[in-house]
């Protein structure tokens, strides 16, 4: 067996628990040391000015842009106003569903499908609580994991870039060693992701499960019958064979998960309505505050090959 470290460009940075929705804001300025390590520490702005942020949401007569200061509670004031206004046109909003699937070998592995920027111990700790495991080898007896991410864009937020000084005074303010950086704009939407228990390819895996979401979409729709291999999907659920872990999306929904059929209302089921005033940040982007460049981030995990590359 060989252990084989690979890299990863991420674009946008994904997000996969809503445990640092206080400073994944659009507009938030964090410590670039700390940002470079995997942390997301905010830095303290005396007198922030105003920035400008809009919305990719369309509609006669809406107004997709806002200013507001660059502070947790001014943006998610200015969120709220923009994701409840009665001009949306809901309709015209990307639903669409993108999959990522790779065989999961270790805890390490596991940010292939994630595509986070964590520290590993929070990555561990998600991992141990949203899929219930403990042991750090995840392949025995033939079986493999695979983890599938289920990705679904709603909406963007973005900032206006503006130079460096019209920001406020962080003069007072321990920077660090790196120069600061901002959240440049979010992604919303919702994500599910699931580890499923096979003898198959992460491939075999992904195409099996975006299938039964593709065959199960006239289905639901018409709330009638369930999909075929529903069965077959049961037991792997209430065996433990399957596990999901959501993020964003109507509760009633995403909280009641317990085979193929719940997990197809899950995706299907909620309006455009609905979908938007449940999104929750998935992805986003940072650029420097000094030159507004934008920031490249790499992912590493690592995989178990066998026989010689």
């Amino acid at each position: 067996m060989k252990v084989v470290r690979k890299s990863l460009l991420i674009d946008p940075i994904e997000i996969v628990d809503i445990s640092n929705s206080d400073v994944i804001y659009p507009g938030c300025v964090l410590r670039g040391d700390s940002f470079m390590e995997g942390g997301l520490d905010p830095v303290a702005i005396i007198a922030p000015k105003d920035i400008n942020i809009s919305i990719s949401l369309r509609g006669k007569g809406l107004a997709v842009k806002r200013t507001s200061l660059p502070s947790v509670s001014d943006i998610r004031q200015q969120m709220n106003d923009l994701i409840t206004d009665e001009q949306i046109d809901h309709n015209t909003a990307p639903t669409h569903l993108t999959y990522y699937a790779n065989e999961v070998q270790s805890f390490e592995s596991f940010n292939g499908v994630f595509r986070a920027h964590a520290r590993a111990s929070a990555l561990f700790g998600l991992i141990k609580g949203g899929f219930n495991y403990e042991t750090s080898e995840f392949s025995y007896n033939n079986s493999k994991y695979v983890l599938i991410k289920v990705r679904q864009f709603f909406f963007n937020i973005a900032v206006d870039p503006k130079p460096y000084d019209q920001w406020g005074d962080m003069s007072k303010t321990n920077l660090g060693e790196y120069e600061p950086v901002y959240v440049s704009s979010v992604d919303y939407g919702r994500v599910a992701h699931l580890l499923i228990k096979t003898n198959e390819s992460a491939e075999e895996t992904h195409n099996k499960i975006s299938g039964s979401i593709q065959a199960g979409i006239p289905i639901i729709a018409s709330a009638s019958g369930s999909v075929s291999d529903n069965e077959y999907y049961a037991q792997k659920f209430k065996s433990g064979e399957i596990q999901v872990m959501t993020l964003g999306g109507p509760l009633k929904h995403g909280s009641n998960i317990y085979d193929m059929n719940t997990f197809l209302k899950f995706l299907l089921v909620p309006n455009a309505e609905e979908l938007i005033k449940s999104a929750v940040p998935i992805g986003y982007k940072i650029r420097t505050l000094r030159d507004n460049k934008e920031v490249q981030v790499r992912t590493y995990y690592i995989e178990k090959t066998s026989g010689i590359e």
